[in-house]
Parts: C-alpha cells; structure tokens; sequence
C-alpha cells in the first residue's frame, strides 16, 4: 500500500515517539496514526508488553480512540480495574484532542492536570528530555 507524505510523516512520528519511550507496538501505532488522519483523539504510550494490563489498557484506547470506551470495554475483564488512573500515566497524546479527553479522564478520577501538562508528557519523551522505559 503506498502511504501519502503526510502518512508517512505521521507514521515516522508516532513510531520515533514509541521508539523513544522504549514502547512499540506496530498494531496500536497504525491505529495512532489512523486516528492522527481523521482528526480524532490519537494516543502514545509508555507500557510494553512486559507490562500486560498496562498494555491492554493503552492498545484498547489507541483502538477505541476513547479512554472512557476502553475503560467500560475492559472493566472486570480478568479481574482488571481500568479505572485506576495509574492506566493513565500510560498515555502520551498526539493531538489536543487526546489531551483533553486525557486530562478530563484525569479529572473524573480525582486528580487534575491541564491538556498543556499532558502534552509536555509527550514532549518529553519525543525530544528526549526524559527517560520513560
């Protein structure tokens, strides 16, 4: 298949992003980048799959372009608690979308950080300025 400029742009972005957080996951970064494409909620992510909740929970959003979906999706599943915020130290957002309905995600789980905070996270990772895995 052959991708547009601006796919494989996103593509290389998204895949330096996960590189860099020590994370890749082909299936879920297609998904990102898919996302990324239609102008919806795209997330990076900072669990591999060492950390099988961890990675359940980041490739279910990337899949759902929804944390509260993912969260109704995999709630009891295997005795897993998606709601517990710890889920979401997991995600790195790719666009403002992402961070808002991160930092909402946040906020319905007590604790507060602002879509700005929340895409420095990404920056971070993705200009080397901190050292995720």
């Amino acid at each position: 298949m052959t991708q547009t400029i601006t796919e494989r742009k996103l593509s290389q972005r998204v895949a330096h992003i996960q590189e860099k957080a020590g994370c890749r996951n082909t299936l879920a970064e297609e998904d990102a980048v898919a996302a990324l494409l239609d102008h919806d909620a795209a997330f990076g992510f900072t669990a591999s799959y060492h950390n099988q909740p961890g990675s359940l929970f980041v490739s279910a959003v990337a899949r759902l372009r929804s944390i509260k979906d993912a969260q109704m999706d995999l709630d009891g599943y295997a005795r897993f608690d998606a709601y517990n915020p710890r889920w979401l130290d997991l995600l790195l957002p790719l666009n403002n979308r992402a961070a808002i309905m991160l930092a909402v995600a946040y906020q319905e789980s007590g604790i507060f950080r602002t879509p700005e905070e929340l895409l420095k996270r990404t920056e971070r990772v993705e200009f080397g300025m901190e050292e995720v895995a």
